[in-house]
């Protein structure tokens, strides 16, 4: 069972739809709580909890919290319209697009929030950091679409939203987004590179491949496989433990303006 089809989902989505609410109402609800979440990482992207022993210098704060609560709440309601327009007979192509839509949103409104702290704070390698991790959200996103416009389906790799969703909720709660930027930034493109190669040989434009072994690297298996809960489980240590292991990975640090020697 996945979790679209969780008996747990299945009866909000149910209640919800009691209640009079519509698909489009959910998708709604979520831009806004992920707004409010860009917000809250606008004020306190590079603090750490107020129970954090953060390297010296770093302030400590509620926003990164707020902030992982926030989309932890935003990534709830993703589900839900989902599950609410499955439930209700509810879908529509547009609902289809403007969920999509505001997904977009909702995760280019979270890195620019946190692009908005540490430009503030004068952070020139975080400020790297967040545009990276922005441009992968775009291409990882518009490649499936502009592939599904001749394929079914596109959805391969591995950073996909919900796992991104889960690590930045995991990096707030923690007050370690600072780690997890430099996450979104070095790995996500592997996911656009990975797709723009399955679209190409897909749509056979690629030449004729040599057969090749049956290893699957562990971030390739399917959701819920040991191998992807091993690279899930390792990426959660990363962020937890990542800026206690080596201090560039803490907010504090600033190796761009270090090599460029700015002051």
């Amino acid at each position: 069972m996945t979790i679209k089809n969780h008996a747990l989902l299945t009866r909000l989505a149910r209640w919800a739809i009691t209640r009079g609410a519509t698909p489009n109402m959910i998708s709604c609800a979520g831009l806004v709580v992920a707004l409010a979440a860009a917000g809250c990482l606008a004020v306190g992207a590079g603090h750490a909890a107020p129970w954090s022993t953060s390297p010296v210098g770093q302030p400590r704060s509620l926003w990164p919290v707020i902030a992982g609560l926030l989309m932890l709440v935003a990534g709830i309601l993703d589900l839900l319209d989902g599950a609410v327009a499955r439930n209700g007979n509810l879908q529509t192509r547009f609902g289809g697009v403007l969920d999509s839509t505001l997904d977009r949103f909702g995760d280019m409104a979270v890195l620019l929030g946190c692009t908005l702290y540490f430009a503030r704070s004068g952070n020139l390698t975080y400020v790297l950091l967040s545009g990276l991790a922005l441009l992968s959200v775009v291409q990882i996103s518009y490649v499936k679409a502009r592939a599904e416009a001749f394929l079914d389906d596109l959805g391969v790799g591995f950073w996909q939203r919900g796992e991104r969703t889960v690590a930045f909720i995991l990096g707030g709660l923690t007050g370690h987004v600072a780690t997890v930027l430099w996450i979104l930034a070095v790995f996500p493109p592997f996911t656009v590179a990975r797709r723009l190669v399955h679209a190409w040989k897909l749509l056979g434009d690629a030449p004729a491949a040599a057969p090749s072994g049956s290893f699957v690297p562990p971030w390739r298996r399917p959701r819920g496989a040991p191998g992807y809960v091993f690279v899930c489980l390792f990426l959660a240590t990363v962020i937890v433990l990542g800026p206690h292991v080596h201090p560039s990975l803490s907010a504090t640090a600033d190796p761009l303006r270090t090599f460029f020697g700015v002051r």
